[in-house]
């Protein structure tokens, strides 16, 4: 992670930007957020013990080498039995996050990971064609609203491995979730091989770097002691800054706040193909932080487009890039974003421990930013509302926006609609 990037393009929210960069800064609000302080936040219906508590995620950095050891031991002696293939088994965050590290980097050998995208049969019959059942370990993961989706594909590879006989098929399984969870106790009850505990007490959106810290270790092979030297980093660099010096967490919560106190509706994520699914992480972070109401800041990931006309006055943009790939639809649209005054920031990922950087930096700037702006960012009692609602609203921009009149589908876990145009096309009707 580059600390000592330039600073963020403000382009036409430089006044606001500045301002709030400057309160940020003089007013000592980073300090103030690390010691827990609950009167950031204007009085809310949630009372200040919710702050409090939820503000714990901020002492995650300090559990994760630990956590890193755990997951090692567990790692290891799994690899020791035999067990080679991984099925992650994961429709939120940590899917995203653990698509996003299989694009960047490769498995040490004689590992082989695959996702569960979705539950539908197809997919299933291609994951089992490409593993060995008796040496396959499924991975659940699943903080606590755990749905009967997850439970049944539980159920049918528990069976599958079943059939076998080789082995219990618990040692086929392992899982992170938060104690008492239901999927804690059956976990428990089928006497699965591992059960990685998530902290209670922090809400799903801001326990990411568990996952990455998780992925890194048996995906990417990272150690531990590397793992405990990112986190000192962590607490060093995004501690109170010396006043004037470049801080990239003020820096970037002046960047959402002032966005959000603009009026623009939109953060635009542009990435490459294989950072995409890291966007979309980050999405879910700042969409469930601070999309709430019409006032709230909705992000959306674009992949390979090149569209600044479509974005000014109603956006502001985020570059997700890989600085030795060759990427000229990226420089094109930060000269077009300049020309227009369009404000953005730049994310580049380096290496795979760049995910677990990039994620605090986001979590501590968008609870900071929301801090700023008035809005709840633990306040989010389904994941998916958020993404649920940018879809409704980016529909209100098509020229085609009758809901009864777009073609319905099956989503998964909920039914939902699309525009007849391709589903690509954000803003067809500004274009």
């Amino acid at each position: 992670m580059d600390t000592t990037k330039p600073p963020i393009f403000s382009g036409d929210l430089r006044e606001i930007y500045n301002r709030e960069l400057n309160e940020i800064r003089e007013g000592g609000l980073l300090k103030q957020l690390w010691s827990g302080d609950v009167t950031l936040w204007p009085p809310l219906h949630a009372g200040s013990e919710h702050f409090r508590t939820n503000l714990e995620f901020r002492h995650l950095p300090d559990k994760l080498p630990e956590i890193a050891e755990v997951v090692l031991r567990a790692e290891t002696l799994a690899r020791a039995e035999g067990l080679t293939d991984r099925v992650l088994i994961a429709f939120e965050n940590s899917h995203h996050l653990c698509e996003a590290l299989l694009n960047i980097c490769t498995p040490p050998t004689p590992l082989n990971w695959m996702i569960m995208h979705s539950s539908h049969p197809s997919v299933i019959r291609r994951i089992e064609s490409q593993i060995e059942l008796k040496k396959t370990l499924f991975v659940l993961v699943n903080k606590s609203g755990y749905r009967v989706g997850d439970h049944s594909l539980f159920l049918h590879f528990q069976r599958a491995i079943e059939t076998i006989g080789s082995v219990p098929s618990s040692r086929h399984f392992v899982t992170e979730t938060e104690p008492n969870s239901f999927l804690a106790t059956i976990a428990k009850q089928y006497g699965f091989r591992f059960i990685l505990d998530l902290p209670p007490v922090i809400p799903a959106l801001y326990c990411s770097l568990v996952d990455i810290t998780a992925l890194l270790v048996a995906v990417a092979g990272v150690e531990p002691e590397v793992i405990r030297a990112v986190c000192r980093e962590l607490k060093t660099t995004f501690l109170a800054p010396t006043p004037g010096e470049h801080n990239a967490v003020c820096e970037l919560a002046a960047f959402l706040s002032a966005t959000v106190m603009r009026g623009r509706t939109f953060l635009i994520f542009l990435a490459p193909r294989n950072l995409a699914p890291f966007a979309t992480s980050l999405c879910q972070l700042v969409g469930g932080s601070l999309g709430k109401g019409e006032s709230g800041l909705y992000p959306v990931t674009e992949v390979g487009q090149s569209r600044a006309e479509v974005y000014a006055g109603k956006a502001s943009v985020v570059f997700l890039r890989q600085p030795e790939e060759n990427e000229p639809f990226m420089d094109q649209t930060a000269s077009e974003l300049r020309n227009r005054g369009i404000p953005f920031l730049e994310i580049k990922v380096r290496d795979p421990l760049d995910l677990l950087r990039e994620t605090f930096l986001w979590q501590i700037g968008t609870v900071l930013a929301s801090a700023r702006t008035g809005a709840d960012p633990f306040d989010v009692a389904e994941p998916r509302l958020p993404r649920l609602l940018t879809a409704e609203m980016l529909n209100n921009y098509s020229d085609r926006n009758d809901t009864l009149k777009r073609r319905p589908r099956i989503q998964e876990g909920a039914f939902n609609c699309l525009p007849k145009p391709a589903r690509a096309r954000i803003f067809p009707s500004l274009i």
